[in-house]
């Protein structure tokens, strides 16, 4: 998964949201609890869960 840090982001929306908008992309199939622990997942990984809202 690839999150870009500048203009490809959206600022009107979380940390959370951006990366949210990707999983969405990729797996659009899953539920929405599944999107949200790999959304939750990921930014545990890359040490970004307080910055999530």
């Amino acid at each position: 998964m690839v999150v870009f840090q500048n203009y490809a982001l959206l600022p009107w929306r979380s940390v959370f949201d951006n990366v949210y908008l990707a999983v969405d992309a990729v797996y659009p199939k899953k539920s929405q609890a599944e999107k949200r622990a790999i959304v939750r997942d990921h930014l545990a990984l890359v040490g970004l869960t307080e910055a999530a809202d």
